[in-house]
């Protein structure tokens, strides 16, 4: 092959794409891509239709609340077995050892034993009876404190015991004891000053104790005399006795008495915040209870007594009196009938009082037209008061109906406050446009002009 000529190449052999292959591949791809998603296509081996309808139609697996609920249950006690083997039946034989003790009124020898059950058998059910009937045997000794701690755990360690109704029945009359069974309070204990601004001459009976002992007057004194009450804080400890009979059983039938004696008790130590609370409780969650009445009227009388005066806050003689009205709606045959509608107007003297506070105030800053707009409020609000009377008073002597002299106040304009703006003769600008500082005058201040409201600007 001679310089610079090009060897000859045979053109390469290229077989056509078969156009018949392509278009069954294509085919087999989309076929691919839809079949996952219809139902028509069971290349997959689905179930037809009909069948995938049926099967979710079923409510075999469906369940109800309490349905899930009590399989939940059964689950836990599963888990509770597979976890400690012999849950129900380990610890009986030496419970029922102890209970014999415990009948025989043997006190020591049952006291260990339960003991040693409740503690050997921790994490089995057994534990819930021992628990159970040492509190039992601490209050049939009379050992009160030892048995609210046994109610306590035994309430902590198993929130849906079968004993809680018993439970609170014990704490309730433990409290009582600590407490020396204190009369529920009645609203004729309670004494109403005509003046609410003065609220310290606003009373109730405190509790007569047969003895006083000084532990039971200051909280931190010890108590090492009697057994039956515990170390520190008897009437604490007492409150905390009811509180957990309306917390860890609130639908018993001595949930509402327990918030009655708690709110009886702050009241009668002259603590009304915290008795209104109770009050508030006892009137919301319990409609049946036969306290019902007595926290409607005795809560009114309370949001009274925390009522500080004209320089607090108004909000409670609004809610007292929203209760004396709902009382005597829902009562009308009531025998307090009389005193609501005194009280109610105790109210409305207080809020008057608010009112003509407020006009004080503004006659101090000299804003006469501002406590003119409270006067006419007392007037269109309280027309029946004595502050009714003062504030006509005030606006008649202080004479604010007078439109001419109104008028003419409001076109006497300060122009003073203006700036004045005077043009300069032609025969002073035809003179020299420069300004020279050497050449300045010194600055001195222009005499007044005389004022004339027609020319104030000249131009």
């Amino acid at each position: 092959m001679s310089r610079g000529s090009f060897e000859e190449v045979e053109p390469m052999d290229r077989h056509p794409i078969c156009h018949g292959r392509l278009k069954w591949t294509l085919l087999f791809c989309a076929i691919i891509t839809v079949a996952p998603g219809c139902s028509s296509f069971s290349l997959f081996g689905r179930k037809t239709e009909e069948k995938r309808l049926s099967t979710m139609s079923k409510t075999d697996n469906v369940k109800g609340p309490l349905e899930r609920m009590l399989s939940w249950t059964d689950k836990t006690d599963q888990e509770e077995l597979r976890r400690n083997p012999g849950y129900y039946e380990l610890g009986r034989d030496e419970f029922r050892e102890a209970e014999q003790l415990y009948q025989q009124r043997d006190w020591n020898a049952a006291e260990s034993r339960l003991k040693s059950v409740a503690k050997k058998y921790n994490d089995y059910a057994v534990k819930e009876d021992a628990l159970y009937l040492l509190g039992e045997l601490y209050f049939e000794t009379k050992r009160y404190p030892e048995a609210t701690d046994a109610f306590a755990e035994l309430t902590k360690d198993f929130p849906s015991t079968r004993y809680q109704t018993k439970i609170s029945g014990r704490m309730f009359s433990i409290a009582g004891i600590w407490l020396d069974f204190p009369d529920v309070v009645q609203s004729s204990d309670i004494k109403l000053a005509s003046n609410l601004d003065n609220t310290t001459s606003m009373s109730v009976p405190e509790h007569e104790r047969d003895s006083w002992d000084p532990t039971l007057a200051v909280p931190f004194l010890p108590n090492f005399h009697d057994s039956t009450r515990p170390t520190f804080d008897t009437e604490g400890r007492a409150l905390e006795s009811l509180k957990s009979i309306w917390l860890n059983d609130p639908t018993s039938d001595l949930a509402d008495d327990a918030l009655m004696m708690t709110a009886s008790h702050y009241l009668r130590k002259g603590d009304s915040v915290r008795a209104d609370e109770y009050f508030a409780a006892l009137r919301q969650n319990y409609p049946d209870s036969p306290h019902f009445k007595n926290s409607f009227i005795l809560g009114s009388h309370v949001k009274l007594m925390s009522y500080e005066g004209t320089s607090y806050d108004g909000a409670r003689l609004d809610e007292a009196e929203q209760l004396k009205e709902s009382a005597l709606r829902m009562w009308p045959d009531s025998d307090q009938r009389g005193r609501l509608k005194q009280e109610l107007q105790v109210i409305e003297e207080a809020k008057a009082k608010r009112e003509w506070a407020r006009v004080e105030f503004y006659v101090k800053k000299g804003r006469t037209d501002s406590a003119a707009i409270y006067c006419r409020e007392i007037l269109r609000l309280y027309p029946d008061t004595k502050y009714a009377q003062s504030a006509r008073q005030f606006i008649s002597t202080n004479q604010l109906n007078r439109p001419a002299e109104k008028k003419e106040a409001s076109r006497s304009w300060n122009w003073s406050l203006f700036p004045r703006l005077e043009s300069v003769p032609e025969e002073e600008s035809s003179g020299q446009s420069e300004f020279t500082p050497s050449e300045s005058a010194p600055a001195s201040e222009p005499e007044p002009r005389p004022y004339d409201a027609t020319g104030r600007v000249r131009l």
